[in-house]
């Protein structure tokens, strides 16, 4: 996937702490571009500084967040999910929002929510016990 971030929402709905690894590495990818992290409301003190806004709701499922993010105009978001959750939520919104890219990671297929699905790597199998 090829694309030019110029405005690119990161939208944590797990622990940012423990995000922080993935976030600098959009950060790096990407050192020139406006990024946005959505994050719920009991994170807000862990974004890092360099994020060029912080949005962080009470709760995500709003019209008044989709007319928020619209007014971003972000033409990417990265949805990063703790394991096992989906992403196709925030995707949808998302495309509520009309940003175009909208990149997660997800076992499931869950049609147009996501416009690039990455499948999540498969976990290394458990030892036989005897």
């Amino acid at each position: 996937m090829s694309v030019d971030v110029q405005r690119a929402l990161l939208a944590c709905t797990g622990n940012v702490a423990a995000l922080l690894p993935e976030l600098e590495t959009y950060r790096a990818a990407w050192p020139n571009a406006h990024l946005t992290l959505l994050v719920p409301a009991a994170e807000r003190n862990e974004a890092p500084l360099w994020a060029g806004d912080v949005l962080a709701p009470a709760t995500f499922w709003t019209r008044d967040l989709v007319e928020t993010l619209r007014a971003g105009r972000f033409n990417a978001a990265f949805l990063l999910t703790p394991p096992g959750d989906s992403p196709h939520g925030l995707g949808y919104l998302c495309a509520l929002a009309g940003i175009p890219v909208r990149v997660g990671v997800s076992a499931e297929f869950g049609g147009q929510a996501l416009t690039e699905w990455i499948k999540p790597a498969l976990a290394s199998p458990s030892p036989e016990r005897s």
